[in-house]
């Protein structure tokens, strides 16, 4: 009996080691000796991997850029076939197929619902709800662009005087003051966490010029919600369930439900009101929400949308708007104080243009500041603050667009033999097929790895005014099928973010030293910072007026 166990043992452990061998050395490497050049197309061969069906999953969950990279570094192909979980991945590496790339994908609905159901908890019985609605979820950026893009400027100009209360009890701090564990240090100063400040404090000011002031009233806990499921975007791609023993993909679960509970119950109130009802607990007036955000409901109750599919479509757009512009107004603040002059240099070009004053105090009593923003002037006029945008852009966001294939497709890239005579190789790629392109390695360049607006910075002709330079490689938002929102928009609101702030209030290291950009911890779309920088906020010295 106990050799047939022990036989039947080493059986096992054979059978594992020959399956392993297979997929890890017979499934094709991707070196350059295995793919000759000539006019046939052939299929990509996958990047080796060592577990069946698993396939490359644990590398891209560990580290997802970093893996990508490192295969990229040891292919020429531009271009690489990875296994995940039972699917093939086929990922764009290098810039010179992009344009091939976007003529054969599409961006299809079919793909938006997949994103819809993996990240937003969209139910998969209701596509065909979704698909008929899909035109009308897409415009509605385009639509409530410019009254958006007001409305939420003129909530900057309220909020970003009061971003510090300088008060010393928690219980008279704001909410984004707790959030950032705000310390008084003595009446004119205050150390606080810079991004958790940040984050919450724009979404206070981007939030209810969209759904009304009552919203983060019913529902305080928004923003730390938004931020665990932000946290777990890689996780919910993926598809891992929620039993998985992954401590953040369960709160990124807990959080989403949260969510929908809050936004169905919105949805409820909305619908009560264009009935002429009073709205339903715990909604009292919802009579300021703005109007396009009425419309939008009016529109999902014209498409009959199901509660599991137009809560998770607003869900995505709140993620959209609060959590993206929030992460880039936060490194953004930080790539610019890092670098010595530059906040001078910012605030000297910015200053027609986000004017901060003092008004006189009235009766002895002080008045916050006041403060007017020209945001197109700062989109058209101030070249080096929009360069520093485009630099954080390039830096410190990592979005994935993920496309399918609409035809057989034959992908070429040209390359040259051992005599350096061009030989194209082509791939065939198959209708269906999905399409990943990994566009933060579009612009990662390990020499480049530097802030340096310069970059994207010429001077005119008698060189005395600068200009932005467009990038030579395509933006990271600049591309249509990541999670990005309407690109004139989020540039809108986080340049007159900065702006307004850095009009309006000094910041320096809570503990003397150099500013120290932290490490990023790599997600879709965004970076967040691998630990937060604390920083000391006074109120700048303003001119007076009467």
């Amino acid at each position: 009996m106990e050799m047939l166990t022990s036989t039947g043992f080493i059986g096992s452990a054979i059978l594992i080691i020959l399956t392993l061998f297979y997929t890890r050395f017979l499934l094709g490497p991707v070196h350059s000796s295995d793919i000759s050049g000539g006019d046939a197309a052939v299929r990509l061969p996958p990047v080796p991997y060592w577990l069946p069906w698993v396939g490359h999953a644990l590398s891209l969950l560990r580290d997802p850029e970093r893996f990508i990279r490192r295969i990229s570094e040891h292919s020429i192909h531009g271009l690489i076939s990875l296994h995940v979980l039972g699917q093939t991945w086929n990922v764009v590496t290098h810039n010179s197929l992009l344009d091939q790339i976007y003529q054969h994908t599409d961006n299809s609905p079919s793909v938006q619902w997949w994103l819809l159901c993996r990240i937003f908890g969209a139910d998969g019985r209701f596509k065909q709800a979704f698909l008929d609605a899909q035109h009308e979820a897409n415009k509605f950026f385009k639509l409530a662009k410019p009254g958006l893009s007001r409305a939420i400027t003129q909530s900057i100009q309220r909020h970003a005087p009061n971003m510090v209360s300088f008060s010393e009890g928690m219980v008279d701090q704001n909410s984004w003051e707790r959030s950032g564990k705000a310390q008084l240090v003595h009446h004119e100063a205050v150390d606080v966490d810079l991004f958790a400040l940040i984050r919450t404090f724009v979404g206070h000011a981007v939030l209810p010029p969209l759904l009304g002031s009552e919203f983060l009233d019913a529902y305080p806990g928004i923003f730390d919600d938004l931020h665990d499921l932000d946290n777990s975007l890689k996780y919910l791609l993926f598809g891992l369930p929620r039993w998985f023993p992954l401590h953040s993909l369960a709160k990124a679960n807990m959080a989403r439900h949260r969510l929908d509970n809050a936004i169905d119950s919105f949805h409820r109130a909305l619908d009560e009101t264009a009935l002429g009802n009073e709205p339903n607990p715990p909604w009292h007036d919802v009579s300021d929400v703005s109007e396009e955000m009425k419309a939008r409901c009016a529109t999902w109750r014209k498409c009959d949308l199901p509660p599991a599919v137009k809560g998770p479509l607003d869900l995505q757009m709140l993620q959209t708007i609060s959590v993206h512009v929030s992460s880039l107004v936060c490194w953004l603040l930080l790539r610019i104080c890092s670098v010595p002059g530059l906040v001078e240099e910012i605030r000297t070009e910015t200053g027609f243009f986000a004017k901060a004053t003092q008004p006189a105090p009235r009766f002895g009593i002080p008045e916050p500041p006041f403060l007017v923003l020209d945001t197109d002037s700062l989109q058209l006029s101030c070249p080096l603050l929009k360069a520093c945008y485009y630099e954080c852009l390039r830096l410190d966001t990592s979005p994935v667009s993920i496309r399918t294939i609409v035809r057989d497709t034959i992908i070429t890239k040209p390359r040259k033999d051992l005599f350096g005579s061009e030989r194209p190789t082509s791939y065939q790629i198959n209708a269906g097929e999905v399409v990943v392109i990994p566009l933060r390695l579009q612009n990662y360049d390990p020499r480049e790895f530097k802030f340096e607006p310069e970059r994207f910075l010429i001077r005119t002709e008698r060189r005395d005014t600068q200009i932005t330079n467009g990038p030579q490689r395509p933006l990271p938002s600049a591309d249509g099928g990541s999670m990005f929102p309407d690109r004139e928009l989020l540039d809108t609101v986080v340049l007159a973010f900065v702006a307004g702030v850095l009009a309006l209030w000094d910041f320096e290291l809570s503990d003397p030293g150099q500013w120290v950009v932290p490490g990023h911890q790599t997600m879709p779309n965004f970076s967040s910072p691998v630990d937060d920088v604390r920083v000391r906020v006074r109120r700048r010295t303003l001119s007076v007026v009467q």
